[in-house]
C-alpha cells in the first residue's frame, strides 16, 4: 500500500502523463537518418487503438537545436479540402485540422512545446503556373513537391506504407501496402492538390481537393536539447 503524503504534498507515485511527455522528450537527441523515433500518440490498428507516432528524420540543424521529422507510415484519411473548389494551402481544411485538432490530439502540452512554428513558402505549379498562395507558418504541415524530391530522392523513400487505422478511414492501400498522400504544392488547376503515388512517383498535375482516399504524411520540426518551454 502506498503511503500517505503529507498535507501539500503529491503523491510520489502520480506522475501526469504531461509530466512522463516532457521527459521523454527531454532526451530526445536526434540524427539525420534516424528512424522510428517515438513522439507522439495516434491511433494505429483497425480498431483505433493508440500507439506511439514513429518518425524518420529528415535533416538536423545543429546550431539550431531542431529537426525536420516525417511520419514513416500514412498515418490517416483525410480530404486537402472538403468541398470541391479553388483553393490554396493556407486556406484549406486539412492545414487548418492538422494545426488545431491533430496537434491538440496527438501531442500532450510538453512535446507541443517542442514543435517549432516554421514559415513555408508556396511556390506556384512549375509547368501550369497554378497559384500556390501565400507563405504560411505553421508547426504541421505537408512537403511541397521541391521539399519532398530534396529529401526523399527514391521511388522507395517517398513510397508510403499505410497504417491499419488511415486504411479504415478510407486510405487507398496498394499492392505492397504503400498509398496515396498529399503534398501541400498545387495540382495543375486550382481546384487540385499535388499527391505522391503508392509507387513513390510524385503527381505533379494533382488529385481533386475532395478526393477522399488519400492519406497523409506528416512533417514537422522540433526542437532537440533539455528545455520543454517554448
Amino acid at each position: 500500500m502506498n503511503a500517505k503524503p503529507k498535507l501539500g504534498e503529491i503523491p510520489d507515485w502520480v506522475r501526469t502523463a504531461e509530466e512522463e511527455a516532457s521527459t521523454a522528450v527531454n532526451t530526445l537527441a536526434l540524427r539525420k537518418g534516424d528512424r522510428n523515433v517515438e513522439f507522439g500518440r495516434y491511433p494505429q490498428g483497425s480498431k483505433g487503438e493508440e500507439e506511439p507516432l514513429r518518425w524518420r528524420v529528415l535533416a538536423v540543424d545543429e546550431k539550431a537545436k531542431r529537426a525536420l521529422l516525417i511520419t514513416e507510415k500514412v498515418i490517416d484519411c483525410r480530404r486537402y479540402h472538403d468541398t470541391h473548389e479553388s483553393i490554396t494551402w493556407a486556406e484549406c481544411d486539412l492545414r487548418k485540422w492538422l494545426n488545431e485538432k491533430f496537434l491538440n490530439t496527438a501531442f500532450v502540452e510538453a512535446e507541443r512545446y517542442r514543435i517549432n512554428l516554421v514559415e513555408n513558402e508556396n511556390s506556384d505549379n512549375q509547368y501550369m503556373g497554378t497559384d500556390g498562395g501565400r507563405t504560411t507558418i505553421e508547426r504541421v504541415f505537408l512537403l511541397s513537391v521541391d521539399e519532398a524530391e530534396e529529401y526523399l530522392r527514391s521511388y522507395n523513400d517517398k513510397a508510403a506504407k499505410v497504417t491499419e487505422y488511415a486504411y479504415r478511414q478510407g486510405a487507398f492501400l496498394g499492392s505492397g501496402g504503400t498509398g496515396w498522400w498529399w503534398l501541400r504544392s498545387p495540382g495543375d488547376f486550382n481546384h487540385d492538390a499535388a499527391c505522391v503515388y503508392p509507387n513513390g512517383v510524385i503527381i505533379d498535375g494533382g488529385n481533386d481537393v475532395n478526393v477522399d482516399c488519400q492519406g497523409m504524411a506528416l512533417f514537422g520540426i522540433v526542437k532537440q536539447g533539455q528545455t520543454n518551454k517554448p
